[in-house]
């Protein structure tokens, strides 16, 4: 079973050593290379983007976050903690949760990701999970894909 808990400053060494790890610094990489960087980025009084840790059997696994856009939409972002769980469906498993998740705390209308353009993993998984490519919105750096909530 794949649950969600909030992130916590006491989650910024994991954070910061997923962070390093090449599979999630390939597409994830802004800059936050040391514990300093990661506390100020992720600084969970300041943000208004919110935090999640994600476990499957009290496991930490991996990192989501989402943030409201605007015509109630919500973005989504996230990785798989260990490059040896890729491939292998949890990543839709997950999507696919925290999507539930967040529709259900949140009045949203949809979910929206963009993966980089290169990473055809990721873009599997958005679409096994039921996005949709939304041309109007993409671009040649931007690959905009848009979910609706049920």
């Amino acid at each position: 079973m794949i649950e969600f808990r909030k992130l916590t400053s006491g989650d910024y060494p994991l954070l910061l050593k997923w962070l390093q790890r090449p599979h999630v610094k390939q597409y994830w990489n802004n800059g936050d290379d040391t514990l300093e960087k990661v506390t100020y980025h992720y600084a969970l009084d300041k943000s208004q983007v919110q935090y999640y840790i994600a476990m499957q059997d009290s496991q930490d696994i991996g990192f989501y976050q989402y943030n409201f856009n605007n015509n109630r939409n919500i973005g989504i972002d996230m990785f798989l903690a260990n490059a040896d769980q890729l491939s292998q469906g949890l990543g839709t498993i997950c999507l696919n949760a925290f999507g539930d998740f967040i529709c259900k705390i949140n009045d949203c209308h949809s979910l929206s990701v963009d993966p980089h353009p290169d990473n055809k993993r990721g873009i599997r998984c958005y679409e096994k999970c039921g996005y949709v490519y939304d041309d109007a919105a993409s671009s040649a750096k931007i690959y905009l894909m848009r979910k609706t909530c049920y």
